[in-house]
């Protein structure tokens, strides 16, 4: 009846040694394949860190693009300020140069009134000549009136030539302030564009990298979930024990 246990006892030993083999066999293929992800996990780490960099550079840059924009659309304001005050000169202009036309088309017809009575005048002198004799006192009194008439019309041409220059320096006025203004309002659609081309390239370069980072996030994510990565998660535990001590 004795012998039963020493050969159970054997038994139990020859397990035991086989089951430790194994696992000393387990374990290698462990830790080669522990050396096989270590480099894979190095580069993900360094590939993180650098996303992590140019997701900083991209925030500096996209504060800088934000100052970019202010300072746009300062200048824009400023622009809108200055093409609203051509405008309201541009009106101003206008009214003056439609009050100088009626000041001008007044002294025309007062000028066409002066002589048509002119010519009346001259009219009724020339049939008075004939009764020159008898309506001398007439006649030198119409003389006076005749010459009253010429000195009124011309103070009137006088005034007609004041007009029309004013009517010219107004419209070289206009003119050059409406050159201005369609330089400003180039000026303002060429930085408006330059504005849009930029936000779409950072836009674009932002998204670009977020895809990038969301990919690596993935691959470390399938990397942890793995049969492998479970597997090992004793062996890690035991290395960091071992490191403490």
């Amino acid at each position: 009846m004795k012998p039963a246990p020493a050969e159970s006892t054997a038994e139990l030993l020859h397990r035991v040694r086989q089951q430790l083999i194994l696992s000393q066999v387990r374990i290698m293929e462990l830790e080669d394949e522990r050396d096989e992800l270590a480099p894979r996990l190095a580069a993900t780490a360094t590939l993180l860190t650098a996303a992590q960099t140019l997701a900083d550079q991209k925030i500096d840059e996209a504060g800088h693009l934000e100052t970019v924009r202010v300072k746009i659309e300062k200048f824009r304001a400023e622009l809108q300020e200055n093409h609203d005050y051509l405008r309201h000169m541009q009106h101003v202009t206008n009214e003056a140069l439609n009050a100088t036309r009626g000041q001008l088309v007044s002294a025309e017809a007062a000028l066409a009134a002066s002589r048509s009575q002119a010519d009346t005048q001259r009219q009724q002198i020339a049939g008075l000549q004939s009764q020159l004799t008898a309506a001398q006192a007439s006649t030198e009194e119409l003389t006076r009136k005749s010459t009253q008439t010429c000195a009124q019309l011309a103070t009137s041409e006088a005034t007609a030539g004041e007009l029309r220059r004013q009517l010219s320096e107004n419209g070289k006025r206009l003119a050059t302030r409406e050159f201005d203004l369609s330089q400003n309002q180039a000026a303002l659609a060429e930085l408006q564009n330059q504005f849009a081309q930029l936000r779409t390239a950072t836009t674009n370069e932002r998204l670009a990298r977020e895809q990038r980072l969301a990919q690596l996030d993935q691959e470390t994510r399938g990397l942890q979930a793995s049969r492998s990565w479970r597997w090992t998660a004793w062996l890690r535990a035991l290395e960091r024990q071992l490191g403490g001590r």
